[in-house]
């Protein structure tokens, strides 16, 4: 009973709605480090399900560029938010 009420909290539409603006967030902070603004844009993470942040890309390239800092973007987000809630990236092209 106590495992079932945590759950239900743990993974409530509002809290997945609150982790998804955290690393959102985090991965945005990211981008502008990198990118700039004209760039960052048109990069949108749009859902966060399972540890997997799915994230849209304008172009093949930019999808391929973010893939190739992947590792060193969910150690940076992790970081920030102070846990390991993100596992993997995965980019698509709009």
């Amino acid at each position: 009973m106590i495992l079932k009420s945590f759950l239900e909290i743990f993974i409530s539409p509002k809290n997945q709605s609150a982790k998804f603006e955290q690393i959102s967030d985090e991965f945005n902070k990211f981008l502008g480090k990198f990118f700039s603004n004209t760039v960052t844009k048109n990069i949108n993470p749009h859902e966060f399900k399972n540890g997997i942040l799915y994230v849209l890309c304008p172009s093949q390239d930019m999808a391929n560029e973010l893939y190739n800092r992947k590792e060193f973007l969910i150690k940076e987000i992790n970081a920030n938010i102070k846990e390991k809630a993100v596992k993997d990236l995965k980019f698509s092209v709009k």
